[in-house]
């Protein structure tokens, strides 16, 4: 459930059309001024219809996300207590070791020369998680500035060690749709 989620909330980043260009074909090289537009206000191939969809969905993921704190609680066995924040801790560690990953991914393909979507650099990826992750108060997720900073560590979209346990509470707390800020 978790990795749906953090797909929904990486779908603009993780979407080919957003490293593409609006009547630029492959055979058609696109120029410095498609290159300033996208730099300067993301102008990519996606339409705005799609990039509501886009916000949509992640903002569907991040109330499940709220749903399920909501109604279960996570034990690690180090601890045998339920983890305090568990959108933090637990649904934000993984979104941030996700796109850590991701970033490893794409810089590790650039320089064995495996393409992906074709006008898309490291820094461009990085510049659309970045939008979708940057530091902002009351982040659900965590420092995502800081753990950016050693993203080649991560080398796997995997959730890692599933050295825990998930419980059901026995008194949920009251989801009212929106979201709590930690």
């Amino acid at each position: 459930m978790l990795t749906l989620c953090n797909f929904c909330i990486l779908s603009n980043a993780l979407d080919f059309r957003t490293y593409s260009f609006p009547g630029v074909s492959d055979s058609n090289p696109p120029d410095g001024h498609d290159f300033d537009k996208r730099l300067h206000w993301d102008y990519n191939e996606m339409s705005v219809l799609d990039r509501e969809h886009c916000t949509y969905v992640r903002g569907l993921a991040r109330l499940l996300i709220n749903w399920i704190s909501c109604h279960y609680d996570v034990t690690l066995p180090h601890t045998q207590e339920p983890m305090s924040n568990f959108e933090r801790d637990f649904c934000g560690r993984y979104l941030l070791d996700q796109a850590c990953a991701i970033l490893n991914y794409k810089k590790r393909a650039l320089e064995d020369k495996v393409f992906g979507a074709k006008w898309c650099a490291f820094q461009d990826l990085e510049r659309q998680i970045n939008y979708v992750l940057h530091d902002v108060n009351g982040k659900w997720y965590g420092d995502w500035k800081t753990k950016r900073q050693n993203f080649k560590q991560y080398t796997s979209l995997s959730f890692g060690s599933m050295s825990f346990t998930i419980a059901k509470k026995d008194k949920p707390l009251e989801f009212k749709g929106e979201f709590l800020v930690a």
